[in-house]
């Protein structure tokens, strides 16, 4: 089990020299603010949201990119930081990470059996070149580039978009890591090709016994992929629980609002209109009590004033004063 514990990012801005001489606190971004979940072996979670919630900054500290400002996350019994700390190879072992650009994130100067093997290079694995060899054709196969040898010596530039993100899944799949971080792994595809990453990350999943958190904007896919799902809004999960229940029985105004901007490939389905308001806040001034308060079409005095506890059973929680009231239900997404 991985789990995520009171984990926590804040950015200091530097301070104007009036700042300094009146001995002001330092400003902080505060990127990620107190997150907690678990991800069981065999299982995927989605963390959703709009851009500058905090979710490629979780990405970053889960991979140790980032070293975060308070808690931890833990491999079962060991800490994460302690771990870095003590052995960052082996660390690099456990937890790997398939980025969102398949362009940027592969060196143009490097062959594709070059960028495979690399990670067993620098694990400094007492191998033959033979023998790395055979482990990255296996990772490119499993990865769904078959025969593998037509592709260990060609140049990213050589392959298309698809094919280039298969490759960074093999990178990150060929030391057998317990724990992999997808930072929206399709965004910068073709429609055709998504379907085929979305079905080989949830094969290598189920048949690696991998923990995987999958980030996105794309709610659809999320459904379709992940076990568990977590909705982020300013650095905080509002809304946490299995990915079905979440995403037909939506508590939080913020996951309705998500809901009904994802859109529908049958031109005869309608949804509510998302009724919030206005922008996301500044980072460096969160609100007071509930976060989404400014632009909640259900926010009342309390909200202004009391951060909500989270509420909810069975796995499926909300941090709103209003969660879990009679509601309807959302409809299916289509």
């Amino acid at each position: 089990m991985i789990k995520v514990d009171n984990l926590a990012k804040y950015f200091y801005l530097g301070q104007s020299f009036s700042e300094k001489i009146r001995r002001q606190e330092p400003k902080a971004l505060r990127a990620v603010d107190g997150v907690n979940f678990t991800v069981e072996a065999g299982q995927v979670m989605g963390l959703v949201g709009e851009s500058g919630c905090g979710k490629s900054t979780i990405a970053r500290l889960l991979v140790g990119l980032e070293t975060p400002t308070s808690g931890d996350v833990y491999f079962g019994a060991d800490s994460a930081q302690s771990l870095k700390q003590r052995d960052r190879r082996a660390f690099h072992r456990r937890v790997q990470m398939v980025f969102q650009d398949p362009y940027g994130s592969l060196n143009p100067q490097q062959r594709i059996g070059e960028i495979v093997t690399r990670p067993l290079i620098y694990q400094r694995n007492k191998m033959t070149d033979s023998e790395m060899r055979t482990l990255a054709v296996t990772a490119l196969q499993e990865a769904g580039l078959s025969p593998a040898s037509d592709y260990l010596d060609k140049f990213p530039h050589q392959l298309s978009g698809g094919q280039r993100q298969r490759v960074c899944i093999a990178r990150a799949t060929v030391l057998e890591p317990e724990m992999l971080i997808a930072d929206e792994p399709i965004s910068m595809l073709d429609v055709s090709i998504k379907w085929g990453i979305i079905q080989l990350l949830k094969r290598l999943v189920r048949e690696r016994r991998l923990a995987m958190v999958y980030i996105t904007h794309d709610l659809s896919s999320a459904g379709s992929i992940c076990d568990q799902l977590a909705v982020m809004y300013l650095g905080n999960i509002v809304e946490s629980g299995p990915a079905q229940q979440v995403i037909h029985s939506p508590q939080h105004p913020y996951t309705k609002a998500l809901l009904a901007s994802t859109p529908s490939i049958d031109p005869a389905f309608t949804r509510e209109t998302a009724q919030i308001t206005g922008a996301i806040p500044n980072p460096l001034n969160v609100p007071k009590g509930c976060r989404f308060h400014p632009r909640c079409p259900i926010a009342q005095p309390v909200c202004a004033t009391q951060s909500p506890d989270d509420r909810g059973a069975e796995g499926h929680y909300a941090a709103c004063h209003f969660a879990f009231d009679s509601q309807p239900k959302t409809e299916e997404l289509a």
